[in-house]
């Protein structure tokens, strides 16, 4: 019970509604790229996944090609290989 109350909680949170989507995308910065997973997205932010150990840095650029998004980030957590983002 307090497991779900604290899922409600954090999306409470969130300024719009995410949607899964899960699919590829680019996480751009210092002229590179990484490839990552995004597995939800909502129009202020976005879950998504990296492999390996891959310093991600605070602030990025997220594309995903197949939605034609391409947003300047900020990370706001981070869980092992998954970050949450804020569209900036």
């Amino acid at each position: 019970m307090e497991e779900m109350q604290d899922s409600q909680r954090h999306e409470d949170k969130r300024d719009s509604p995410r949607h899964r989507l899960m699919k590829p995308g680019m996480i751009g910065f210092d002229g590179s790229g990484v490839v990552c997973l995004v597995c939800n997205v909502s129009q202020s932010g976005a879950a998504i996944e990296v492999k390996g150990n891959i310093d991600i840095p605070e602030s990025f650029n997220l594309m995903i090609e197949s939605e034609r998004i391409n947003k300047n980030c900020r990370v706001v957590w981070r869980k092992y290989q998954r970050l949450g983002v804020a569209f900036t």
